[in-house]
């Protein structure tokens, strides 16, 4: 499973979430289409944490995704960036996205 890794003050939200392609999206406004993913203060320092901790990590240019097995795995990857001072929370990164 992959997760957005997103900067919490972004300049501009992305018309669509890293690792969400557009036919990926409903093509009617739904209240309840959501896509978790992890928002942080400081990508790079986290995106460090996380490979010196042997997580996967996928960059490219315009986004960065964590792989992990699974809710555990989720757990413990907030876990870690919290024992490193890191401010990160779960949320809803679809919620700027414009449907229909």
């Amino acid at each position: 499973m992959k997760i957005p890794l997103l900067a919490k003050n972004a300049k501009e939200p992305a018309k669509t979430p890293p690792g969400v392609a557009d036919d990926d999206l409903p093509t009617g406004y739904m209240s309840d289409y959501s896509v978790m993913g992890v928002v942080v203060d400081a990508v790079e320092e986290c995106v460090q944490v996380l490979e010196a901790n042997a997580f996967a990590v996928i960059k490219d240019a315009l986004s960065v995704e964590i792989l992990v097995a699974g809710s555990r795995e989720v757990g413990r990857l907030m876990t870690l960036l919290e024992e490193h001072g890191l401010q990160c929370q779960m949320a809803d990164v679809a919620e700027e996205i414009y449907q229909g």
